[in-house]
This record gives structure tokens, C-alpha cells and sequence, in this order.
């Protein structure tokens, strides 16, 4: 029978046991370290996917926001009591303002939607605020003006009236007015120039009165640069034309007759 051969460890127990013990790894730690990557980007794909959902949905609130500011807008613009009324409008529109940003503040999902859309509406609210402004002036402006213009076309019609007894304080009238609605609205300068400008009109209207009546006798004394000093050459003539377009048709019947 054949002897089986055999073979001796070199070195002692203690030895071979303390060279493999070093080798030993546990399951947990293995998937721990290589799960931990992939939690991560989890975890970070997971905050910027909410930052873009809480922005969408701010967003979405602030669109909503101004679509209702600009029905504010459109009365602010359409209602006189408003229209020529800073502090009556700008109280209005926060007024308004406010109760919008309550409202949409309530449909808000989380805080962070609350804060964003909070901010987004108190600045366009600022905008609002000055875009009221500046279309109220401007219709303070307008209004001004047209005021105006309408008074001047009264003082010049009424002078005529009563057998043109106003004609004598016709001048001073219109530099009052002038004075009074303009002198604190542009410079020395611009109200001086305005003022000169008071004697040229008052001849022209003078004129065009003359030419509708006298249309003959005021063409011939447009002839004499006296008359009427303070209109240009053009307005003379002009005044002239209209003379003649009313004498025509009256020269054409009595050559006929």
C-alpha cells in the first residue's frame, strides 16, 4: 500500500494567524462606500430639482400678480378720480397691491414660494408706483395745458362781445394768465417768451374777425404794415388769402350782374 506523503508547516500557529486576521473586510462597509456617491447625487439632484419647482411656481404666482395689477393699471388710467390724482392712485394701487400679494401668498405651497413671489410683488408694485406717476403727471401736464387754452379762447371770444369792451384789458388778461398758470412750471426764460407772443395773438385774432366781416376793407389795410404790427409776414399773408378766397366768389356774382 502506498504511503501518503506528508508535509510540515514552517513557522508557528500564532504566526499564521496574524497574517490573515489583516485580510478581513465586512459586507456593510463595502456597499456603505460604494453606495455613497450615488446617495449624494440623489441628494443634490433632489435641491435643485425643488429650487426650480419653488422658482416655477413663484413665478407662475408673480404672472398672475401682474395680469391683475394691469386691470389697476387700466383704472387708474380710465377714472378721472385717479387720473389727475397722485395720492388718490398711489393709494389705490397699494391698496390693490396688497391684496393680491395676500392672496397668491396663500396659494403658495411652502415658505420658500411665500418669500419669493413676497419679493417679486413688492418689485413690481415699485414699478407700478412709478409708472403712475410719471402717466399722472403727464396728465397733470395735459390737463394744464388744455385748461389753458381753453381759457385764453374765452378771454379772446368775450372781447369781442358788448361792442368789444374787454378788448381794452384783452392784453393784461391773457399775461395774467399766463403768469398765474405757468410761472412755476418752466423757466424765466420760456414764461418771457411765452408773454411776447401774447401781442401777436391778439392781432391775429383780431384778423381773422376782421377778415370775416370787412373781408375788402381788411385786405386793403393789410397793405399797410402798421396794421396789425406784431403778425409775421407769413400770418399777413395768410390773412390776405383768406381775404381774397371770401371776395372772390362775391367779385364772380356782380361781374355777372
Amino acid at each position: 500500500m502506498p504511503k501518503i506523503p506528508t508535509f510540515t508547516a514552517k513557522g508557528s500557529i500564532t504566526q499564521l494567524q496574524g497574517t490573515t486576521s489583516n485580510i478581513q473586510l465586512g459586507l456593510n462597509n463595502t456597499l456603505a462606500s460604494a453606495l455613497a456617491p450615488v446617495t449624494q447625487a440623489v441628494v443634490d439632484f433632489k435641491v435643485k430639482e425643488n429650487t426650480l419647482q419653488n422658482q416655477a411656481e413663484a413665478l407662475r404666482l408673480e404672472n398672475d400678480f401682474i395680469t391683475d395689477m394691469q386691470d389697476v393699471q387700466k383704472t387708474i388710467k380710465t377714472d378721472s378720480k385717479y387720473a389727475l390724482n397722485k395720492d388718490a392712485a398711489n393709494a389705490y394701487l397699494k391698496t390693490q397691491s396688497e391684496t393680491f400679494i395676500k392672496k397668491y401668498r396663500a396659494l403658495a405651497t411652502n415658505g420658500n414660494v411665500q418669500d419669493k413671489f413676497s419679493n417679486y410683488a413688492l418689485a413690481e408694485t415699485q414699478k407700478s408706483i412709478f409708472k403712475t406717476d410719471t402717466l399722472i403727471s403727464n396728465n397733470i401736464i395735459a390737463d394744464l395745458n388744455n385748461s389753458y387754452k381753453k381759457q385764453k379762447e374765452n378771454l379772446m371770444e368775450t372781447a369781442f362781445m358788448d361792442g368789444g369792451i374787454d378788448m381794452a384789458t384783452l392784453k393784461l388778461d391773457l399775461e395774467t394768465l399766463a403768469l398765474n398758470t405757468y410761472s412755476s412750471q418752466v423757466s424765466p426764460p420760456e414764461l418771457d417768451k411765452l408773454l411776447a407772443t401774447i401781442p401777436q395773438e391778439i392781432d391775429l385774432m383780431v384778423g381773422l374777425k376782421a377778415v370775416s366781416q370787412s373781408p375788402s376793407k381788411t385786405f386793403e389795410l393789410l397793405k399797410d404794415k402798421n396794421y396789425l404790427p406784431s403778425i409775421t409776414y407769413e400770418q399777413r399773408q395768410e390773412l390776405e388769402e383768406k381775404a381774397k378766397a371770401i371776395l372772390r366768389p362775391q367779385i364772380r356774382t356782380e361781374f355777372k350782374n
